[in-house]
């Protein structure tokens, strides 16, 4: 008998042991770990590492839902943005696990990986042949469909719009950071008269290193109120979109990208109505006008 053989027989006489001395709930466990069959990942454990940014990690969290719903895995998900913890808890095909992003913490996660059967890391460089989710899909095995709701999006409360009134526009405030020669000021206040406007997220003066501690979910309820998010390419964009949230929004980000590959193309990759192709989401022509941007606005909102 080889060592292996005898591994396996010792198990079963213990199982069988526990089974006669009426420990059934154990040795019912036992019997399915080692016995029965491993066919979609049963009792098989998956690690997927989001190390982006915000809307990065939101992407990467797609990969572990379907690698439990796909695979059957156990999935635990590590993130280093604390303000998305409460966004993610609500997940339940899998759990978020927050790591320091220091050279201990990154010490102590390369240690705390060694126990899983599969590890699925953010890529280092998104190839931008694809959207994001399918690629972190494929590096996952799993299905490659782009589209994905946050299991939040089920809890938080639609807006009440009164018959008659304007409709309500939550409007990231990293419009500025990324403004790129557009008067933000100017599209603004040419706004105002179609719509109610909402400012939500970081001071755009700050790097979203010194948000961590702003809980992001009161600002996911005020998207999931809204009847429109409006900003440009970045994590807030991903989350509206993720909740289910219709968003138009701006461009011109798309240029400033620089995929790694010939075949790399932005276009292909970012902006939600990649990722939602047959919804009602609006990617602006790139440079446009704020007077045009307005007018795409009023008539996507008001028909």
């Amino acid at each position: 008998m080889g060592r292996s053989e005898f591994i396996s027989f010792r198990r079963f006489l213990h199982s069988f042991f526990l089974w006669y001395h009426q420990d059934f709930a154990y040795a019912k466990s036992c019997w399915l770990k080692y016995y029965m069959p491993n066919a979609k990942g049963q009792n098989k454990k998956a690690a997927v590492v989001a190390t982006g940014w915000v809307g990065d990690s939101i992407m990467c969290s797609a990969a572990a839902q379907s690698l439990h719903e796909d695979k059957g895995y156990q999935v635990d998900f590590f993130i280093k943005w604390p303000q998305l913890m409460r966004i993610m808890e609500a997940e339940d095909s899998f759990t978020t696990q927050l790591y320091q992003d220091n050279l201990l913490g990154r010490l102590k996660l390369k240690l705390t990986l060694q126990q899983y059967d599969l590890v699925v890391y953010e890529p280092k460089m998104w190839s931008h042949t694809e959207p994001k989710i399918v690629e972190i899909r494929r590096l996952a095995g799993c299905h490659l469909s782009s589209e994905y709701v946050l299991k939040i999006a089920e809890e938080l409360p639609f807006g009440n719009r009164a018959m008659g009134s304007k409709p309500l526009i939550t409007l990231s405030r990293d419009i500025y950071k990324k403004a790129y020669g557009r008067d933000i000021d100017d599209f603004v206040n040419k706004l105002r008269p179609v719509c109610e406007v909402e400012w939500i997220g970081l001071d755009p003066n700050l790097s979203s290193k010194y948000g961590k501690d702003e809980d992001l979910l009161p600002l996911a309820q005020a998207m999931k109120k809204s009847d429109c998010f409006i900003g440009p390419e970045g994590g807030m964009l991903w989350l509206a979109g993720c909740l289910g949230v219709r968003t138009i929004y701006f461009t011109e980000h798309f240029h400033h990208v620089r995929p790694p590959g010939p075949d790399g193309d932005p276009w292909k990759s970012l902006g939600i109505a990649n990722m939602f192709p047959n919804a009602n989401h609006i990617a602006m022509p790139s440079y446009c006008s704020n007077q045009d941007a307005v007018e795409i606005i009023s008539n996507a909102l008001l028909g």
